[in-house]
């Protein structure tokens, strides 16, 4: 037998998807995964971003066509997942506006 999900669960799954489908939008799942990679200090996010991106790309050429939609939404969830480690930078400066505010208190 090889390794992978069990047929069950996977069928399971996919039912649930199917009948959610319409109630999901690209921006909320988008939206969701970068909370997530930015908040989880388990996740690489540039390594979660770039292995979203090839897979949503690897999808999208199963066809043998890129078609225009599906550039739109790979470039979408590309631009909603920020490549460089800038992104943490408004929790750096909150930190450092707060530190400097304590320090002004305290004089």
């Amino acid at each position: 037998k090889e390794w992978g999900y069990d047929e069950e669960f996977v069928t399971a799954a996919l039912s649930i998807f199917q009948e959610k489908l319409h109630e999901l939008a690209l921006q909320e799942l988008t939206e969701g995964l970068r909370k997530f990679t930015l908040e989880s200090k388990d996740c690489n996010h540039k390594k979660v971003r770039e292995k979203v991106i090839a897979l949503l790309q690897e999808i999208a050429l199963a066809d043998g066509q890129f078609h225009e939609m599906e550039k739109l939404v790979v470039q979408h969830v590309a631009d909603c997942l920020p490549k460089d480690p800038w992104f943490r930078l408004p929790k750096f400066r909150n930190r450092v506006v707060a530190a400097i505010k304590g320090e002004a208190n305290n004089t």
